[in-house]
């Protein structure tokens, strides 16, 4: 994910206006020419009740729909948001909801002043209102200052909490950042030294223990091969 996809989420109580901003942050970035992937984090089930697709849910199918100007897949399971990652082709990664992230920056929009400091956890870069409360966080009242913002300050953990940069998880190493007392290149997880998997061309965070497992089993599966020297190795995996 690193340098290829941005993001950030917008916290706020209901009916704070979140869904309006982001369409409008949407609009902004596509007349930008970038692509913009969005997740809605909801508590009530998503409406598919009157449709085919939600007959198949109901029989606890994973479910595909797909006609001549889009597609999505449904999971009748809770899947996490970093799991679905690789499935995006996005520039931009848009988050409506999210008070529990612990990986990813935020915007609040409060609809009074002690929501700033409840629904702030170290991860905050700015809030967005009409009118300023007082509060030492950045105050955007403009969507195109947004856009600009997650431009230059939008990142991604991978949310593995591994702690492989010595801080304790992606809360802390996140703060740093927002901070501006790091960059994205403190997480380890995200660039690999020796191994880097990507899928459907997004890098995959990996652990770095698990990594040096693979590493290690890779190697000693191959070196049993003919013709096997050391160097750099290539692997292309195609799963259908």
């Amino acid at each position: 994910m690193e340098g290829n996809l941005k993001g950030i989420a917008f916290v706020g109580y209901k009916k704070s206006g979140k869904t309006t901003l982001i369409s409008q942050v949407i609009e902004l970035f596509q007349k930008k020419g970038k692509k913009v992937g969005v997740a809605k984090f909801s508590h009530h089930t998503f409406n598919l009740a009157n449709t085919d697709t939600g007959k198949f849910l109901k029989q606890k199918c994973i479910s595909i729909g797909l006609n001549e100007k889009e597609s999505f897949i449904s999971w009748p399971e809770k899947k996490y948001l970093p799991d679905l990652l690789p499935l995006l082709s996005s520039h931009i990664l848009l988050v409506e909801g999210g008070k529990h992230l612990t990986w990813l920056p935020r915007i609040i929009l409060p609809q009074k002043e002690e929501d700033l400091q409840k629904l702030d956890n170290g991860l905050s870069l700015a809030y967005y209102s009409p009118k300023p409360f007082n509060s030492p966080l950045k105050h955007i009242a403009k969507p195109e200052e947004i856009v600009t913002l997650i431009e230059e300050k939008g990142f991604i953990l991978p949310g593995l909490d591994c702690e492989a940069c010595g801080l304790k998880g992606c809360l802390e190493a996140g703060k740093l950042i927002v901070q501006g007392k790091a960059n994205i290149s403190v997480c380890k997880a995200l660039k690999q030294d020796r191994l880097e998997i990507k899928v459907n061309g997004h890098p995959l965070s990996t652990n770095p223990f698990v990594c040096k497992l693979i590493e290690k089993t890779l190697l000693a599966m191959l070196s049993e091969l003919k013709g096997f020297v050391p160097g750099e190795v290539s692997l292309k995996l195609k799963i259908k």
